[in-house]
């Protein structure tokens, strides 16, 4: 383990100097009234990623996370992301990215399709002659695949092409973008990608960006903590230092917090800042980027999961076994009674199942009232979650699926007749390919609620 953690950790490092050492000499350049045309701080434009100070090449989740690593669709699922942006000096930009799970073996495939308007831009020439002005755009279209090669380890390559206009000038740019991502130990991964090879910028010159960085998942009893850091260089000169937080909190609320060190000569330091509101499948992300020149950006996006991903890692590592429920000798035992369920790390060769017919009835639920909204298709019937549910189910929203099966599993040791914790450890086994585990979490969520008809269908569907 500890041998495990020092390769890890000699990796992360390696990466992080790589992108620290490098620089890069720019040949002349347009100048404007404004900021660069296509600056590096716009190539994102995802309001989780943004308020996370853009560290994202080893988060890489959902699918916004293409953008920064398409290795990330590999992990991903089926999901869609939309966003609006409102850039600098009355810039804006709109996006909408796309991911689906293309079944076992074969990982995710995603697209984007992204529209920037610079406004007008006043030009002059090397000798300081104005030249006028200039409306500037830039559409973006792309295509990405992700895939796992090895266990924990996951390949993406996409393809995308950039058509920028400066008046009555344009120019198109196809490129290839092309990351890795290792899930060298639980909860902590390492990424890099390059972006935009062999396509140009403006003035011919050759574009790329190139990430690295590290990402570290902890899951705590109240609360899941996302850490990320990372660092970023393109052809125009620009390096940058990038990190990160997440915290899910309150049951259905992320706060996010990031860093952005410019590392070239004038560098500057920025904040940013954000949320995001999980609502059942979808999550509302807003993010506020106060820039230290240029005024602020502020980005405001919904993403929908709609789907995990049905087998993410090549012979997978079994989940932890699901905490047994006890045998009711009568009836009459109430909860209370049952002796604590065993929170076992061991994987077990097969899991314990229960006799429905010896379990208790569930506690009484209070009915619905016509204020109580459903969360997510298939996992709520009118009820309330407990607050322990709620918040493995805040946690499966956002993507932190590591954080969110430990949350559910000690859900159900702490309240084995909760039958949301159980329906939570099916759903994770169930994505993860482990059948027999899934089967076993169905048949105590249809032992605990009778009328749940996710549980009906999985197991009806089984031969």
């Amino acid at each position: 383990m500890r041998a495990g953690l020092l390769r890890a950790l000699a990796l992360a490092l390696a990466m992080a100097c790589c992108g620290l050492l490098k620089a890069v000499e720019v040949d002349a350049q347009v100048s404007g009234s404004g900021s660069q045309a296509f600056p590096l701080q716009n190539e994102n434009g995802q309001p989780r990623a943004g308020a996370m100070g853009s560290a994202y090449v080893a988060v890489a989740e959902g699918a916004e996370g293409q953008i920064n690593n398409p290795a990330g669709l590999a992990f991903a699922g089926s999901n869609l992301a939309i966003a609006h942006d409102q850039l600098q000096q009355g810039a804006f930009q709109e996006s909408v990215l796309g991911g689906v799970d293309l079944g076992k073996g074969w990982g995710g495939l995603g697209g984007r399709i992204e529209y920037v308007d610079y406004g007008s831009m006043d030009l002059s020439n090397s000798q300081g002659q104005a030249l006028g002005s200039a409306d500037i755009r830039e559409e973006r279209l792309g295509i990405n695949w992700g895939a796992c090669l090895l266990q924990g380890f996951a390949l993406g390559l996409g393809l995308k092409d950039t058509h920028q206009s400066l008046g009555n000038d344009s120019e198109d740019s196809l490129g290839l973008d092309a990351g890795l991502l290792w899930k060298a130990l639980p909860g902590l991964r390492l990424a890099t990608a390059v972006h935009g090879v062999g396509g140009q910028a403006s003035q011919g010159q050759r574009y790329y960006l190139w990430e690295s960085g590290a990402a570290w998942d902890l899951p705590f009893r109240q609360f899941g903590l996302l850490a990320s850091v990372e660092t970023a260089f393109d052809q125009l000169g620009g390096r940058e230092l990038r990190s990160g937080l997440e915290a899910a909190v309150l049951g259905s609320l992320a706060l996010r917090a990031g860093l952005r060190a410019g590392l070239q000569t004038g560098g500057t330091v920025d904040y940013t800042m954000g949320l995001g509101i999980a609502l059942g499948g979808y999550c509302l992300d807003y993010a506020w980027l106060p820039q230290a020149q240029g005024g602020d950006v502020q980005e405001l996006g919904l993403r929908w999961n709609f789907g995990p991903a049905t087998f993410a890692e090549p012979q997978a590592k079994p989940l932890a076994a699901p905490p047994a429920l006890a045998e009711a000798p009568s009836p009459a035992l109430t909860p209370a009674a049952m002796p604590a369920p065993t929170l076992s790390r061991t994987p077990l060769a097969e899991p314990a199942l229960i006799d429905p017919s010896l379990l208790p009835p569930p506690p009484s639920i209070p009915e619905p009232t016509s204020s109580t909204a459903t969360v997510g298709a298939g996992i709520l019937h009118g009820d309330v979650l407990s607050p322990a549910a709620g918040q493995a189910l805040t946690l499966e929203t956002l993507g932190l699926a590591e954080a969110a099966f430990e949350s559910y599993l000690r859900c159900a040791a702490d309240d084995p007749l909760d039958a949301h914790c159980w329906r939570g450890l099916a759903r994770a086994y169930q994505a993860c390919g482990q059948a027999e585990q899934a089967r076993s979490c169905w048949q105590q969520v249809r032992a605990l609620d009778p009328d749940a008809v996710d549980a009906a269908t999985y197991l009806n569907s089984l031969p």
